[in-house]
C-alpha cells in the first residue's frame, strides 16, 4: 500500500491468528523491525533468534514488488469518502484503508471509545446543558471537526474558558469531550477526554495529529509550565502552533509536513491577557486572535446559569463529571454516520447549510459589535460562527437537544 505521500507499506497477516496487524512502512522495516517481530510474536509467529528474524527479513527481501492494493491512513480524518477513527472507519470509502497511527499517541487514541447510547448521553448530559450557554457552546465545539474541510473561515485555532478555581471549567470542558470518547486508564479518565497543558507542550505535533478534525481539549494552563513567564511562553507559543495547522519542517523531514484541521478547548484561571501580564509578556491582536478567552457569566453559579434543581454548582459540577466518565463517545459515531451520509448523497447541500448558518450567526455578531461601538475580529468571529454552525448541523440531525435560536443566544 501507499500512503499520502507515496511512500511503500507492506501489510502482514498470520494464518490461523485472526489478529490484525496494521502495516508497516518501508522506512519503519529498514530502520527497525523489532515492532514487526513483537507484533508477528503475538500473532503466533516466533521468531525470538536472530537467525529466525534474518530469515524472514531475507525472504521478505527475495519477494518481487506489488502493485499497491490499499490506501494507508496516517492521521485521523475524513480519507476517501469515509471518516477514520482509531478503531472504526464510519462510512464506506472508494478505496480499501488500512490504518498506521503508530507515530501516534496510543492512550490519546484509545480514549475513542463508546458508552451507551445516543440517549442516555441526550439525558444524562445534553439535558444539563439547556439554559447553561457554556455547557451548549461547549457541546457545539465538539461537532466542529468533521466539518472544517466543508465551510469557509478558520480551519484551526481555539478558545479558552477563563475564570476561578472550581466554577465548573473543567466540567465544559469534559461535557465536550463526552461527545467523543473518555480516557481508559484511570488516572487520566479523570478528565475525561482531555489532554493536559503539561503534556502537550513536548509533542504538539503528535497532540494534534491525534486529534485531526476532532477536538483537543487542553485543562489548565497552570501546568503549561512551573511559572508564570514558562506557562504563558507555553500556552502563546502552543496555541500559535495549533492555530497554524502544520507541524514544522525539520531539516531530518524527508517528506512533506503533516497538517490537521482542528479546534481545540483550553481552560484557565487566567485570561490570555492575564496570563501574559504576570510575566511581564506583551501580546497582540494575532496572538488574542488565536486563542480568544471566554470567561464566566455574570452574576450566575460559577459557569452555570442553570442548576436544573441542584442546590449549588459543586453538586452539579460533580455529578455531570460522573456522568461523562459514564456515559460518552456515541454522540460522535451517530454524528458522523449522518454527516457522511449527506456527504455522499449531497455535498453542495450540506456546504449550502453550513454556509447559511455561519452568515446568519456574523449578522447578528456584527449588528450587537456595531451596536455596542466595538469593532470585531473577524477571525474570532468566523470561528464562533463556524461553531455555532456546527451545532445548527448536529440539532438538525437529532444529536443535541435543544433549538437553534437557543444556540445563536448561548453562543
Amino acid at each position: 500500500g501507499l500512503d499520502e505521500w507515496n511512500n511503500r507499506y507492506i501489510k502482514f497477516a498470520v494464518r490461523g491468528s485472526g489478529r490484525d496487524i496494521p502495516p508497516f512502512s518501508v522506512k519503519q522495516l529498514t530502520t527497525d523491525p523489532k515492532p514487526l517481530f513483537a507484533e508477528l510474536g503475538n500473532a503466533g509467529v516466533n521468531a525470538f533468534t536472530s537467525k529466525a528474524r534474518n530469515g524472514f527479513l531475507e525472504k521478505l527481501q527475495n519477494r518481487k514488488p506489488q502493485l499497491p492494493t490499499f490506501k494507508v491512513v496516517t492521521r485521523l480524518g475524513w480519507k476517501s469518502g469515509a471518516f477514520v477513527l482509531p478503531n472504526e472507519v464510519i462510512g464506506h470509502p472508494n478505496k480499501h484503508l488500512e490504518c498506521s497511527f503508530r507515530h501516534l499517541d496510543n492512550q490519546m487514541l484509545a480514549k475513542y471509545r463508546c458508552r451507551g447510547a445516543l440517549k442516555d448521553w441526550q439525558n444524562n448530559i445534553g439535558a444539563l446543558c439547556k439554559g447553561n450557554s457554556r455547557l451548549m457552546f461547549a457541546a457545539s465545539l465538539a461537532c466542529v471537526g468533521p466539518i472544517l474541510r466543508f465551510v469557509t473561515g478558520p480551519r484551526s485555532g481555539g478558545f479558552q474558558i477563563s475564570g476561578l478555581g472550581e466554577t465548573g471549567k473543567t466540567t465544559a470542558a469534559m461535557v465536550a469531550g463526552s461527545f467523543w470518547g473518555c480516557h481508559l486508564s484511570p488516572e487520566r479518565r479523570e478528565k475525561g477526554f482531555a489532554e493536559s497543558w503539561h503534556t502537550t507542550a513536548g509533542k504538539v505535533e503528535i497532540t494534534a495529529l491525534a486529534h485531526n478534525e476532532t477536538l483537543l481539549i487542553l485543562d489548565e494552563s497552570k501546568r503549561a509550565g512551573r511559572n508564570d513567564l514558562q506557562r504563558a511562553h507555553a500556552v502563546i507559543d502552543i496555541s500559535f502552533n495549533l492555530a497554524e495547522g502544520t507541524e514544522r519542517e525539520r531539516l531530518n523531514n524527508q517528506h512533506s509536513v503533516r497538517g490537521w484541521r482542528v479546534y481545540f478547548l483550553s481552560t484557565s484561571n487566567y485570561t490570555l491577557r492575564q496570563l501574559a501580564q504576570r510575566a511581564h509578556l506583551d501580546v497582540d491582536e494575532a496572538e488574542l486572535g488565536r486563542l480568544p478567552d471566554i470567561q464566566l457569566p455574570a452574576d450566575s453559579h460559577g459557569i452555570y446559569e442553570d442548576l436544573h434543581g441542584y442546590p449549588n454548582g459543586v453538586e452539579l459540577t460533580d455529578e455531570l463529571k460522573g456522568r461523562c466518565r459514564k456515559v460518552f463517545g456515541t454522540p460522535s459515531r451517530e454524528y458522523l454516520r449522518k454527516l457522511v451520509a449527506e456527504h455522499t448523497k449531497d455535498p453542495m447541500a450540506l456546504k449550502k447549510f453550513l454556509r447559511a448558518r455561519q452568515a446568519y450567526y456574523l449578522k447578528l455578531s456584527n449588528a450587537k459589535t456595531e451596536a455596542e461601538g466595538l469593532r470585531p475580529l473577524n477571525r474570532v468571529a468566523g470561528r464562533f460562527a463556524t461553531v455555532y454552525a456546527a451545532g445548527c448541523l448536529a440539532i438538525r440531525y437529532g444529536i443535541l437537544p435543544w433549538s437553534s435560536n437557543d444556540l445563536s443566544k448561548a453562543i
